[in-house]
Order: structure tokens, then sequence, then C-alpha cells
């Protein structure tokens, strides 16, 4: 399915139950181009290994890159989604991700044009997270 924002294939992916109470979903889209981010409501399409590879050949796979993926989701308003950010951040570097790296590639990538201030965001994450 198209990104609404942009028009790109957006990447569709399952939440892992330990994240989806900060989900809010059990599935959800994230477009490799933009980053907008939105839940999917009938999961039962949805391939098991997202490929995450498309937004950033470096993106992780697996939880810890659905973590990143959920933790780009709520950027764009860190006022509002803190914690949820925080806890975030906290699974998937406990799962072997680095996320500052992660968002660093995302910054410097040709292909990835956020519709939000990524590099602003990064910026107060890590004032958060040290």
């Amino acid at each position: 399915m198209a990104c609404p924002n942009c028009g790109a294939d957006q990447i569709f992916f399952p939440i892992p139950t330990a994240l989806r109470s900060i989900a809010d979903s059990d599935a959800a889209g994230i477009c490799p181009h933009c980053l907008a981010f939105e839940p999917v409501e009938d999961p039962a399409e949805i391939s098991a290994d997202a490929n995450f590879s498309a937004i950033e050949a470096s993106f992780p796979d697996g939880e810890p890159g659905v973590a990143i993926a959920l933790l780009l989701a709520r950027l764009d308003s860190l006022a509002l989604h803190r914690q949820a950010v925080v806890e975030l951040f906290d699974y998937a570097e406990s799962n072997g991700a680095d996320v500052f790296l992660t968002l660093d590639r995302l910054i410097e990538s040709d292909s990835v044009e956020p519709w939000f201030d990524l590099e602003r965001r990064r910026s107060q994450l890590d004032a958060w997270v040290q």
C-alpha cells in the first residue's frame, strides 16, 4: 500500500506482544521515505518478517527494528510521548540495536526525507537518555 503522505510503498510489520501496550496496535506500517507511521487494522495480511532495510541498509531487523520504527512514530511529539520514547529506546538498546547510530544514518541518508525534523528530535532524545 502506498504512503498517504508521499506515495512510497510502506513497510508493514507485526508488533511484538511486549510492545503492543505502547503501540496500541497489533501491526503497523512505516514509510521508508518520509517515515510516516500508521497502525494497521487487519494484521492478518502482514508478513512476520518486515524488511526494514528498505528504509536504510543498516536499519535493525526483528524486534529492535520494530522498537525503532515505533520510536520514530513518536518523535514528532516528544512532549506527548516522552515515556513511550524512552521505553522504546531502552527496549531497542537492550535487544542489541544502536538507536543513535540508526538515527544518525537516517539523518545522513539521501533516500530518507522525514516529514518531521529528525536531526532536532535526535538531539533532544540525546539529552533525555544520557
